[in-house]
């Protein structure tokens, strides 16, 4: 893989540059967009996606991917900091009952990481080192 030397060259390595639009610019759409965890480094059997804040007024959230890829796509649902889901597309859950637990336990577990960087106290690198693994 080639050095980072742009955030542009960072979504062209993840193949995340598909998610914006042509005429966006990428430090633009950063600024309010996300922190993407793989598996490997939360534990879970989906990618995560921090959010940083979308909405005034919103309570804290996160995204989960809807299927077992280890590729990023749009197949996303939202998750609060309580639990509760916002499934606004109705989408069928594919995690059994025991993997959605894990992720509620991961979420309580790294509550006070996530609000930070959804209120953006803490940007992607403080938030990556400092959460900790479901497995841990």
């Amino acid at each position: 893989m080639k050095p980072i030397k742009t955030l542009k060259d960072e979504y062209i390595n993840s193949n995340m540059l598909e998610f914006f639009e042509q005429d966006e610019v990428i430090e633009e759409v950063e600024s309010f967009f996300l922190t993407p965890l793989n598996q490997q480094e939360t534990g879970l059997p989906m990618c995560i996606h921090l959010r940083c804040i979308e909405n005034k007024g919103e309570p804290p959230f996160l995204r989960f991917q809807n299927d077992r890829s280890k590729k990023y796509n749009s197949n996303w649902v939202k998750i609060y900091i309580d639990g509760s889901f916002n499934n606004y597309e109705n989408k069928k859950i594919v995690f059994t009952v025991a993997e959605m637990q894990a992720l509620k336990d991961w979420i309580i577990t790294n509550k006070e990481i996530i609000i930070k960087h959804y209120y953006q106290e803490y940007d992607s690198f403080q938030v990556c080192r400092t959460l900790k693994n479901y497995k841990e």
